[in-house]
């Protein structure tokens, strides 16, 4: 949500009237926490139908108890996406059938659900924001090549049948979306997958290629960067004074290492208490933000080079040059703001895309990744903080967010799209499915197809001509033969 209200501010500080929509008090939050510098409009959608114990509790039970990124897959589809997909749906319609909301133009995010289809069905165009990395199974441009969120390898570490399923998985994912649609297999609930409602849309990616695989990608498919303007600060959260106070007592000669597993991962008491001792020493001093639901895991006494907190907003301590490593799960909205601000992470990833997000960090070399779901460990913390390769790695990271704009570009390929002026970007196979399958040559590969399964036949219609005809020469010889 982020990404969405940041955008819509700056649409706002140009002068556009930006409506947010989304559920209840904490959306609201959300939205005038994210939009100090121009008041958005916000309409509520009802309440939250997943509440943030019931998440808690689906991941600490669900998704946290084992290491299997399938199962974690399945879990996270049953217990949480399952209680949130298509949600938006009816209170979305209704608010446009009662003309609460009236856009001329609408910036969605995932999961889609049936938006795509009420705003074409209410004619009302629209953009879809991605605020993490590009991927299977949410776009349908990304390559085939690219690993979904459940596989922890890079394209680089994938075994030769890992490769071979992840090619398979994607084609087949291709072709069962455009088919489906095309035969009407795919229901108009389902956004990500029915082409039909997504075809020739502007996609903003909140990511770069260099973090993200670097792909040939359609003209309508724009990296952004992240939607943090680095310049910029004023508009973030401030710090909390207690740890403005601590970061000054740091002394000038020690690094300090952010800790923060996120808003969603539930860490247990055991984790914690095993954190917690890592920390002993001064080799660095540690700002960690715990909510305080978990922090009854904490020995009664902290080290003195440990400060905790229950709220600490990432963008602002990122930016305190005292601050040398960021300890993350690596979500994306983390990740982004990390590398945006030139700092290396170690890597703990927990499920999700937190696993190929932690992984491309790693293989970019502007951070380390553990195995999914491990525990820290004080010797990853000392790896980066003495190699410089890894914030240098960051901070080329960081310069690279920058030329693709960010904020300001996104609200520009916006205002563009607005304006019609994206039209002429429209692929041909985007165009509609016949220029998909012709343009891609399917129409050959079926040519193909049948001539193969055809081939057989025509050899062993040839050879058994052949031989047919050998047989005849051969009894016509020897008929001559015995006759004479």
């Amino acid at each position: 949500m982020h990404s969405l209200v940041s955008i819509g501010q700056e649409l706002c500080l140009r002068g556009h009237n930006v409506t947010v929509a989304s559920f209840g008090k904490d959306g609201e939050s959300k939205t005038r926490k994210y939009s100090n510098g121009c008041a958005l409009r916000y309409v509520s959608l009802g309440p939250n139908p997943l509440s943030k114990k019931d998440l808690a509790e689906a991941i600490s039970n669900k998704l946290a108890t084992t290491n299997n990124t399938f199962l974690q897959a399945k879990n996270a589809a049953k217990y949480i996406f399952s209680r949130v997909y298509g949600k938006l749906d009816g209170p979305v319609e209704k608010l446009l059938s009662q003309g609460v909301v009236s856009p001329n133009f609408a910036i969605l995010t995932l999961p889609l659900g049936g938006l795509p289809s009420i705003m074409n069905r209410y004619g009302i165009d629209f953009a879809i924001n991605l605020p993490t990395s590009l991927m299977p199974p949410a776009a349908d441009q990304v390559a085939a090549w690219v690993p979904p969120p459940f596989v922890s390898e890079t394209v680089e570490q994938l075994s030769y049948l890992s490769r071979s399923a992840v090619v398979v998985f994607n084609v087949v994912l291709h072709l069962g979306r455009h088919f489906g649609s095309l035969l009407g297999f795919i229901p108009d609930q389902a956004g990500e997958l029915n082409i039909r409602h997504i075809r020739g849309k502007l996609w903003l990616i909140n990511s770069i290629p260099g973090l993200d695989y670097p792909q040939p990608l359609p003209p309508l498919v724009q990296y952004t960067g992240p939607m943090i303007n680095t310049d910029a600060m004023d508009g973030v959260e401030r710090m909390p004074p207690e740890v403005d106070s601590f970061l000054g007592s740091v002394p000038p000669d020690k690094p300090v290492v952010y800790v923060s597993y996120g808003t969603v991962a539930v860490l247990s008491e055991d984790l914690v208490r095993h954190i917690s001792a890592q920390f002993t020493g001064e080799d660095f001093y540690v700002v960690w933000a715990l909510p305080k639901s978990q922090q009854n895991g904490l020995p009664k006494q902290l080290p003195r080079n440990v400060f905790v907190h229950h709220w600490i907003p990432t963008p602002r301590i990122l930016a305190n040059p005292k601050v040398r490593v960021f300890v993350s799960h690596c979500g994306g909205n983390s990740v982004s703001e990390s590398i945006a601000l030139g700092v290396p992470i170690v890597g703990y990833p927990q499920f999700g895309d937190q696993l190929p997000n932690c992984a491309r960090l790693a293989s970019s070399g502007a951070g380390i990744a553990a195995k999914p779901q491990s525990w820290l460990r004080k010797d990853h913390v000392l790896k980066v903080l003495q190699d410089p390769t890894y914030e240098q790695r960051a901070k080329a990271l960081g310069r690279l967010f920058k030329l693709y704009g960010g904020v300001n570009r996104a609200a520009d390929l916006i205002e563009a799209d607005v304006r019609g002026d994206l039209e002429m970007l429209i692929t041909p196979p985007d165009v509609s499915f016949s220029s998909w399958f012709f343009l891609n040559g399917y129409d050959l590969l079926v040519f193909l197809a049948v001539l193969c399964s055809l081939l057989p036949w025509f050899v062993s219609s040839f050879i058994r001509h052949c031989l047919a005809a050998l047989w005849t020469a051969k009894r016509s010889r020897a008929a001559k033969a015995h006759s004479a």
